[in-house]
């Protein structure tokens, strides 16, 4: 019985010994990348792409330039970049779900730029893009600089939703709402942007978001904010300027507003966290692709699973920017890579 025990405890300890130790693991390496190479200009895009697609409220970003570049070799799952990015705000809303190339930046006196940092999956072999993170940083125009360029220019407030934003926003869509060919009313969502001009005459500019309420246009409606809102995926959503302002002892309110079909805008409130993949139509096709014999564009859950459990990507994103001369690479403007 002895001889047993002591057997026992002895294949124990050599089993314990037997099994190895863990290994190290190794640095995950960063390359730098080249800002003005076209395949990262094209990755940039593509990144911006994805980061307004993911953005619920405020304005369209436009690509201004390329910061830093840095790449991160996945072997068969692809290449992770982490990209800085040169961004200005343009005249889209996110609502909108316009291209980012298809929108023009603000005039100079409303300008707001600043920079996203991205961290961007691509699997060219599964024909995958995934933004995993990112973070963006604007800044508005200075107030004195633009006034000494532009005295007469109006300045945007910060504080775009007070009072006499929101009564400016609701007189434009009363007006809205009685020359529309809509059959409901819309009421007001938010107000995103609103400056003020009062040097020769006083004009109020407003901006804002409005969402399709249950109410017909039928009936009379005194009180609009009783009108509940239509559910997302059924409400058209739209986004309106409005210039609210007496001329010659005239009403000189005019309103523009643009309308969104509802089918955009089902996850408006819960967005699906897988939204971000997409097609790389803009990159070239992987040959490996076609011998696999995948002919559709678009991976199936089994790829992007089977991608995910093999990629490796970091945490946080690095304070390291790209050693290449260069960056940063300017784009050239608004219309560069249109």
């Amino acid at each position: 019985m002895k001889a047993l025990l002591v057997f026992v405890v002895w294949a124990q300890l050599s089993s314990s010994r037997a099994e190895p130790s863990p290994q190290p693991i190794a640095p995950l390496l960063l390359d730098s990348t080249n800002c003005n190479d076209s395949n990262t200009i094209k990755v940039s895009g593509l990144a911006l792409q994805e980061i307004n697609r993911n953005r619920r409220e405020g304005y369209i970003y436009n690509l201004v330039s390329i910061r830093s570049a840095l790449k991160q070799s996945q072997g068969n799952a692809g290449m992770v970049y982490y990209l800085t990015l040169g961004v200005d705000e343009t005249e889209c809303h996110v609502l909108s779900r316009k291209d980012w190339r298809s929108c023009e930046s603000r005039m100079f006196h409303q300008s707001v730029a600043g920079e996203c940092n991205a961290t961007l999956h691509i699997n060219n072999l599964e024909r995958i893009v995934c933004l995993h993170d990112y973070n963006c940083s604007l800044t508005s125009a200075d107030r004195r600089t633009v006034s000494e360029i532009c005295p007469d220019c109006p300045i945007d407030r910060d504080d775009k939703e007070n009072e006499s934003s929101i009564n400016s926003a609701n007189k434009a869509l009363t007006n809205y709402n009685q020359n529309s060919n809509n059959t409901k009313y819309f009421n007001l969502l938010n107000v995103t942007k609103y400056s003020f001009q009062g040097m020769f005459f006083e004009a109020h500019f407003v901006e804002f978001t409005i969402v399709e309420t249950a109410c017909s246009k039928k009936q009379t409606v005194k009180n609009l904010s009783k009108c509940k809102p239509l559910a997302p995926g059924v409400a058209q959503f739209g986004f309106c300027k409005a210039s609210v302002q007496i001329v010659n002892m005239k009403d000189g309110t005019t309103v523009t507003c643009e309308l969104y079909q509802p089918e955009e805008y089902r996850d408006l409130n819960h967005p699906d966290h897988c939204r971000n993949q997409a097609l790389i139509e803009q990159l070239p096709r992987d040959p490996r692709a076609m011998r696999k014999g995948q002919t559709s564009g678009m991976p199936t859950f089994m790829q992007m699973n089977e991608t995910a459990e093999n990629l490796v990507v970091l945490p946080y994103f690095p304070l390291k920017r790209s050693s290449s001369s260069s960056c940063p690479y300017s784009v050239g403007g608004t219309n560069s890579i249109r």
